[in-house]
């Protein structure tokens, strides 16, 4: 039986008809050290601002935190650091019918691990071409 409960915060505010600002907050009661316990931060932010115009540009740019913890994962034991990542996207509209993305996740390059013994991850690049048939 789990007796792990928790809350979440959730936020978004138009700041303008095209700009809208957002947080999230989650808190999480966990036990440490417990058979079984769950591997999850007991603190989590994210925050950011995304612009989405009516013509041809959009983007967002948001934070994360997360809270250290220590994983009681049987293959994974181990501590897990805090994590801080910027994230941004940006689009644009060429017509509507072809539209370009390009996006960085952890765009500082702070690098992370999931889980203690897997690889670390760092920044994350991608570009999307979308064509609406």
């Amino acid at each position: 039986m789990s007796t792990n409960w928790g809350f979440e915060f959730n936020s978004k505010y138009f700041l303008t008809e095209n700009l809208t600002s957002f947080v999230n907050y989650t808190w999480f009661s966990r036990s440490e050290g417990e058979p079984g316990d769950l591997n999850f931060p007991q603190n989590k932010v994210r925050s950011g601002i995304s612009y989405q115009s009516n013509k041809n540009l959009s983007g967002s740019f948001s934070y994360q935190w997360d809270q250290g913890y220590t994983s009681n994962v049987a293959n994974f034991p181990g501590e897990i650091d805090a994590k801080s990542l910027f994230d941004i996207t940006l689009g644009f509209k060429f017509n509507t019918e072809l539209k370009l993305e390009v996006s960085a996740t952890n765009l500082l390059n702070n690098e992370f691990r999931a889980l203690p013994g897997l690889p670390k991850i760092g920044r994350t690049a991608t570009a999307r071409l979308l064509l609406d048939l």
